[in-house]
């Protein structure tokens, strides 16, 4: 976990400044104290269609229809991950940007393999009723430690994401390795169902009894949200959390998107209805 002073500092720097310091070209005539016009440094358009809210230092690139904060916009334009444009923007390690509960508990992986734990087993099948041989070929069995307590070895079922980090469940244990991302299921459809946790996708697998036909995103968290491309799907299916998070979620996602949080209307997500529904 960054450290949230740090973040705070960071997203006070100047989106102005760091184009400028890009060689972007600002359109002065346009510019305000307001807002600020800069052609934009995605794309070949020379209108100045990327504006900057001087007041709130965020942007929005018409020509690109994306914006954000400072941290989006050095993740979008330099191709980096959050850690990194934290470290780009501040000028520290990463080492240096980590809280320092984080930094005394690093996490460290000493195995990964098929899942064969039966305590794993139980945990998914008794408390999470998911139909364990179904779901199988999506999970992980992670072995670990923390750097401050080396001979504590312990061991939760893992949900690998599309950049190589893990999401990690037991009975005991709900944490994440780096790098943080989201996980596509059988890519190349046109067709994308997008759940929040990776939990909520295996009930849907076990609630349907079949393995999805279109393809799937697994968020892994909200706040991986705006870094999914929906461009090459015609249709897009949310089953997020029934909360106001799951509301701005929705909120972020293409217009075209069919909310299916019906299906478990009065439970707080997918997986709390099959739990409780079993």
């Amino acid at each position: 976990m960054i450290n949230p002073e740090i973040i705070t500092q960071v997203k006070e720097k100047s989106i102005s400044e760091y184009l400028k310091s890009r060689n972007v070209t600002q359109d002065l005539k346009r510019s305000t104290s307001k807002n600020s016009f800069f052609n934009s440094p995605f794309t070949d358009d020379r209108t100045a269609s990327l504006i900057v809210n001087e007041n709130k230092n965020t942007f929005f690139d018409y020509s690109y229809q994306k914006g954000g904060d400072i941290i989006m916009l050095v993740q979008e334009l330099e191709r980096v991950d959050f850690h990194t444009a934290i470290e780009k923007l501040s000028g520290l390690s990463l080492a240096q940007v980590k809280t320092k509960e984080e930094t005394q508990n690093d996490l460290i992986i000493d195995s990964i393999s098929e899942l064969k734990n039966l305590h794993l087993e139980d945990y998914l099948h008794y408390e999470r009723k998911i139909n364990v041989a179904l779901c199988f070929q999506y999970l992980n069995e992670v072995h670990f430690h923390f750097s401050n307590n080396p001979n504590k070895k312990q061991y939760a079922v893992g949900f690998k994401n599309d950049k190589g980090g893990f999401d990690l469940r037991s009975s005991y244990s709900k944490i994440a390795t780096a790098p943080k991302w989201y996980t596509t299921i059988n890519p190349g459809h046109s067709s994308v169902s997008v759940f929040e946790g990776f939990m909520d996708f295996l009930s849907a697998v076990t609630y349907w009894g079949k393995q999805p036909t279109n393809t799937a995103i697994i968020l892994n968290g909200s706040a991986m949200i705006p870094f999914v491309d929906f461009s090459p799907y015609t249709e897009c299916f949310f089953f997020g959390d029934n909360d106001k998070g799951g509301n701005k979620t929705i909120a972020q996602m293409p217009d075209k998107t069919k909310d299916c949080r019906y299906i478990f209307k009065g439970y707080g997500d997918f997986n709390d209805f099959l739990v409780q529904r079993v």
